[in-house]
């Protein structure tokens, strides 16, 4: 069986300091180690010595339209103020399935109805893991907990190994039909799945699990969770195939996996995009095919040739959906394209069924398409600042990693921000990573032996430029280097000493004007 790791999170971005915290928590019975949320009494993700937990985004569909009459919309009116003294006053529609967001092409109001919302739906209790002991009574517990639904990975010291979904699910039953009435007898959505009954899955016979934002199962199970925007399965199944190639499994090589930035996804577009430029008759197509025959085959951050296939398939996709788009503006012209997660499946049959009525007005046939493609790629690197040479994926891949004040005077970026480093990783592969998206953490630990633990995080957990531990940690996590999830020896202590007497409610009550308890922080 592979040793337990925590597998890498997920969030669309960081800043300086990072989301998380890092923290130690130690206290009769408990000595736990991991992320926090600066304030927070818990560990989101971590190890205690005898559990090791972490988590990814489910992109489960937990929000449903609810069609309503008139006569259910409340409105109100709500006054704002405004910078300046000036107030702004909304009129806002609410029902008592949730805020009216939206209206059908007839009028027709929908309620937009959404777990969040519900009572319930937030609370502290997945902070009970940190005295949890065994995988059901972790299962248990992050069931019940009141959270964004998230795919949770459980590891205990004992070897054994889980996965379950943590956060409160929906009771949704009944016809798509009924869930969109209002009053239809047949929908039900009033309350949560019981525990035992959510997705899980302990003790698989293969002795791993892995996670990457894509689909976990199917069946009732996936019903359960349903699709709010699930990512393609490549990154999990390049993170599947090198859990199976290992006997065993340690942190380093734990770490190695996260930081895989082999492009395996794109390798059959490299084949497409090699016969494309053999047929070009461009001046860069040469040297473009020498590019992508050499450097194509790791998202590299000094790889001009991945970005090439990359840019290609992705020029790619958008001629196919600008075709699509217009067959439908000529009956529509309203229509707008929504977003497709899964494009590529529909892409990839079409190139090997290659449909001429697929085709937009401009292209003779599908080789035609993929020619003008690979040359509106090489035009774009053409005019590039370096030329061919200088369209290095790093030069487009690079951190952007901002401190809050830099946001809104950006001219104090040069000092606050992170170093805009060249990043080599991309979105479908382990070494998930790009400018504003990317591996929020890395972390590596088994149960009982968070000695050995490894932890990443970008952006550093202080948001002071003049602390000293200011970006701490950031430079491991760009190089990869690995670096200690315990903390060292400690330099700083800080200690709050109220004073006896004060008040339990208002420190300062009854006090003269002026004077306060004494409740300073004291550093030694």
């Amino acid at each position: 069986m592979a040793a337990p790791c925590s597998p890498t999170t997920c969030t669309s971005g960081s800043g300086c300091p990072n989301l998380w915290f890092r923290v130690r928590l130690r206290y009769p019975g408990v000595d736990a180690v991991g992320l926090s949320l600066p304030g927070v009494p818990g560990l989101v993700a971590g190890s205690n010595g005898r559990l090791a937990w972490g988590f990814t985004n489910a992109y489960g569909d937990f929000a449903q339209w609810v069609a309503l009459p008139e006569a259910a919309v409340v409105r109100r009116r709500e006054r704002f103020a405004l910078r300046g003294g000036a107030w702004h006053e909304e009129l806002l529609e609410d029902s008592p399935f949730g805020p009216v967001l939206a209206r059908l092409p007839d009028g027709t109001p929908l309620a937009l109805a959404w777990t969040a919302h519900r009572p319930g739906a937030a609370d502290l209790g997945l902070f009970a893991l940190l005295e949890a002991g065994a995988i059901e009574e972790a299962l248990t517990i992050a069931a019940q907990a009141g959270m964004p639904a998230q795919n949770l990975l459980l590891a205990a010291a004992d070897g054994r190994i889980a996965w379950g979904i943590a956060g409160r699910l929906p009771e949704r039953l009944g016809p798509p039909a009924a869930l969109l009435a209002h009053d239809d007898p047949r929908a039900r959505w009033r309350g949560w799945i019981e525990p035992a009954r959510q997705p899980r899955r302990v003790d698989p016979a293969g002795g791993r699990l892995w996670s990457a934002n894509a689909r976990m199962v199917a069946g009732e199970d996936g019903e359960r969770i349903g699709d709010g925007g699930l990512v393609l399965g490549a990154r999990a199944r390049q993170i599947r195939d090198a859990l199976l190639a290992r006997e065993r499994l340690d942190e380093r090589g734990a770490l190695t996996i996260q930081l895989d930035d082999r492009a395996l996804f794109l390798q059959r577009w490299r084949e497409v995009l090699l016969t494309s430029l053999d047929a070009l008759e461009h001046p860069l197509a040469g040297e473009a095919r020498r590019r992508v025959a050499q450097e194509a085959e790791r998202a590299a951050a000094d790889a001009v040739g991945y970005r090439l296939l990359r840019e290609f398939r992705l020029e790619v996709h958008r001629r196919v959906a600008a075709a699509i788009v217009a067959a439908v503006r000529r009956h529509d012209p309203a229509f707008e394209a929504l977003e497709l997660p899964h494009f590529e499946g529909a892409v990839w049959r079409l190139l090997e069924a290659r449909p001429a009525h697929w085709l937009g007005p401009h292209d003779r046939d599908w080789d035609g398409l993929l020619a003008a493609a690979a040359t509106a790629v090489l035009d774009r690197a053409a005019v590039a600042r370096g030329g061919l040479e200088g369209w290095t994926w790093g030069e487009r891949n690079r951190a952007l990693i901002r401190h809050p004040l830099s946001l809104g005077m950006p001219w104090l970026g040069r000092w606050l921000d992170a170093p805009a480093d060249p990043l080599p990783g991309d979105l479908h592969m382990p070494r998930v990573q790009g400018p504003v998206f990317g591996a929020s953490q890395r972390l590596a630990v088994r149960p009982g032996r968070e000695t050995s633990g490894l932890l990443h995080m970008p952006g550093g957990q202080s948001g002071h430029p003049r602390s000293p531990f200011y970006l701490a940690g950031h430079e491991d996590w760009a190089r990869g280097r690995p670096a200690p999830l315990l903390p060292g020896a400690a330099r700083h202590r800080l200690e709050l000493s109220p004073e006896p007497k004060a008040s339990a409610a208002l420190p300062w009550a009854g006090r003269p004007a002026g004077e306060a308890a004494d409740a300073r922080p004291r550093t030694r």
